[in-house]
């Protein structure tokens, strides 16, 4: 017993030691000094884990409140992708920060485990593998989502550790890595995208932002709905949302080349959604950043930047799965459009003509684009 708490004793203290050196990199580079919010977290769960429910308010009036009461940022300087530790650390934070947990509470705690089973992942390593990277990137976005009910949050906690990068030689995806290529070359969408970021931000964007320097990454998971979310250099697009996407087109009847045409209007859609919320995030220097603390060009807009920049090529909010479904769409139109503006025209697009339908569920991800149609249809 004795030779088994050593071996316990010793592997805490490598690992405390590790993370103290990881920090002393980490203060040292210019980032902000981490006061262990993932251990206290982490800690405060495993003590309340026998429990039916969990409440997170509980640790944050108890515990969070007196470790940093503020939301934290996630600045980018030399590769802060590595610094898995302000990564979890922002999550809880932004949890403690979050109006949800100030008036609603309590949670299944096998599914708030699910949550705890990522943070707890290699959180002495300094880097980051892909599936880490991709589950901690969409819990920073998510962890200041607007969703209202228990259920809601543990479900995402439940199902988004399902979440795998697709390998980038998958011959499936070899058609969609070519189309995003056209994407980032287009001068009209570059032009367009530059336009809403320095609107927004009011910074230029000239010689700093790259387009081509933003990678695509595919991902699988069981989030129904999950089409995609910024990352801090790349977007992560779900394969398995493109897989059901073309499942309920086929389903209904829709033709194979009305599929593929409307598959890459859509993912044509997520990408600008989501390179805007790359873009903001890097020209101020804050992965963590808010959306709605950005800027005042209108209250549903004020939510989500994405929206504001699919309107920059679209003039609206588009559902193009529901739009297939209307007897007024206008699939020439629209293909004609998109086929044009990724040639470098610089036009104009006629929502009326279209026949496109609005897509006016109620927005509550940043930098997450989930389409709630699917559960529609």
């Amino acid at each position: 017993m004795k030779q088994a708490a050593d071996i316990l004793r010793l592997e805490k203290e490598t690992a405390e030691k590790l993370a103290a050196k990881v920090f002393q990199k980490i203060k040292f580079r210019g980032f902000p000094v981490i006061k262990m919010i993932t251990s206290e977290f982490i800690k405060y769960f495993d003590e309340n884990s026998k429990q039916p429910k969990f409440f997170f308010s509980s640790f944050k009036f108890e515990i969070l409140d007196r470790i940093t009461p503020n939301k934290m940022e996630l600045p980018y300087i030399n590769g802060s992708t590595q610094f898995s530790l302000l990564f979890r650390d922002c999550i809880i934070s932004n949890l403690g920060i979050n109006p949800y947990f100030y008036e609603k509470d309590g949670h299944r705690t096998d599914h708030f485990s699910k949550l705890i089973e990522i943070l707890k992942e290699n959180r002495y390593d300094e880097y980051l593998n892909e599936d880490q990277k991709g589950k901690l990137s969409f819990l920073v976005h998510f962890s200041k989502s607007l969703c209202d009910t228990a259920d809601e949050w543990d479900d995402f906690f439940y199902r988004i550790s399902s979440l795998t990068i697709v390998n980038q030689t998958d011959p499936q995806l070899k058609n969609f890595y070519a189309y995003y290529k056209q994407i980032q070359s287009s001068k009209s969408i570059n032009k367009r995208i530059r336009k809403a970021v320095e609107l927004v931000t009011g910074k230029t964007t000239e010689g700093f932002l790259n387009f081509s320097d933003i990678k695509l990454n595919f991902f699988n998971s069981i989030v129904v709905g999950l089409n995609g979310f910024a990352g801090t250099d790349c977007i992560y697009v779900s394969h398995s949302s493109i897989k059901n996407f073309i499942q309920i087109l086929s389903s209904n009847g829709i033709s194979d080349e009305n599929i593929r045409k409307l598959v890459k209007l859509n993912f044509t859609r997520i990408i600008i959604h989501e390179i805007c919320h790359v873009f903001i995030r890097k020209t101020l220097n804050n992965f963590n950043l808010s959306s709605p603390k950005i800027f005042s060009l209108g209250k549903e807009e004020n939510l989500i930047f994405g929206v504001f920049a699919e309107k920059q090529i679209f003039q609206e909010r588009i559902s193009w799965i529901k739009s297939i479904f209307s007897s007024k769409f206008n699939m020439a139109y629209c293909w004609d459009f998109l086929e044009k503006i990724l040639d470098g025209d610089d036009l104009i697009f006629d929502f009326k003509n279209s026949g496109c339908v609005l897509n006016t569920s109620k927005i509550k991800y940043m930098a997450i684009d989930f389409e709630e149609s699917y559960d529609l249809l």
